[in-house]
């Protein structure tokens, strides 16, 4: 019976470095614990874990969120595909690693500074003087355009927070000073301002015309006879003959005779 426990103690003498037990029932893997689901083998008489994907170290115990940490708060989260992480954002914080911001695809206008909120929507617009709204979006250019004669508003960090860009033939600091401003249409004629060269149309009275409503019936062509005198009237046809000694009509065509 001795030489039988002998011969089987031989039989293992191979494995008594890995094995133990009376019967050598015992593995190292009975005494390996592999976290988060890894699997115990033997290699080269140890034990090792293999580990789920993502997972190192002797015990599985290295996570892949502890060496890939989320930004801003975000809370990391095993993932069973690579990268075998994911985070869980917050605060409209978002991306892989929560690192894009609010304020990263949120534009404040008109110069207004972006700042991250806790509270949704999560981003919030500091506004320079002269500007509001929740993008910095409401100036005087939007409100009530003090910019005359097709002048062009834009806001402006210097009192009073608006910058007229005057069109051609306009100036001023509300572009204000056209050629109208010296009103050269003639016979009461209306100036309005023009984008076009000169720069402004004037708006003539029945009766007058030409660029400056200089002209009348009379000086085009006077339509008096026998020297009669052509002055303009407001009523058609816009014109009064005053007819000298002798003749009359409203052209002044009649002849009168005088004994």
């Amino acid at each position: 019976m001795e030489h039988a426990l002998c011969q089987k103690e031989i039989l293992y003498v191979n494995v008594l470095m890995v094995l133990s037990g009376r019967r050598c029932e015992i593995t190292p893997c009975d005494n390996k614990t592999c976290e988060h689901g890894g699997t115990c083998y033997l290699k080269d008489f140890r034990s090792e874990c293999a580990c789920p994907n993502g997972f190192d170290g002797d015990n599985c115990t290295i996570s892949p969120c502890t060496s890939i940490p989320c930004l801003n708060k975000g809370k990391s989260e095993y993932y069973v595909n690579a990268p075998y992480y994911q985070c869980k954002c917050s605060g409209g914080f978002k991306g892989e690693k929560c690192e894009v911001t609010p304020c990263d695809d949120k534009a404040c206008l008109n110069y207004g500074h972006c700042q991250h909120s806790m509270n949704d929507p999560y981003y919030l617009c500091k506004c320079f003087d002269g500007s509001s709204g929740d993008m910095c979006e409401v100036t005087q250019c939007n409100t009530s355009n003090p910019c005359l004669n097709d002048g062009e508003c834009e806001y402006s960090l210097k009192f009073p927070y608006y910058l007229c860009n005057c069109q051609n033939g306009s100036s001023g600091a509300e572009c204000e000073v056209t050629r109208c401003t010296s009103n050269p249409c003639q016979n009461n004629g209306k100036c309005e301002y023009s984008i076009n060269d000169p720069y402004y149309k004037c708006k003539c009275l029945d009766g007058f015309s030409g660029g400056e409503c200089e002209g009348t019936v009379c000086n085009a062509t006077n339509p008096c006879l026998n020297d009669g005198k052509c002055e303009y009237s407001l009523k058609y046809p816009y014109y009064q003959c005053n007819c000298q000694t002798g003749s009359s009509g409203t052209k002044c065509e009649g002849s009168i005779y005088i004994r």
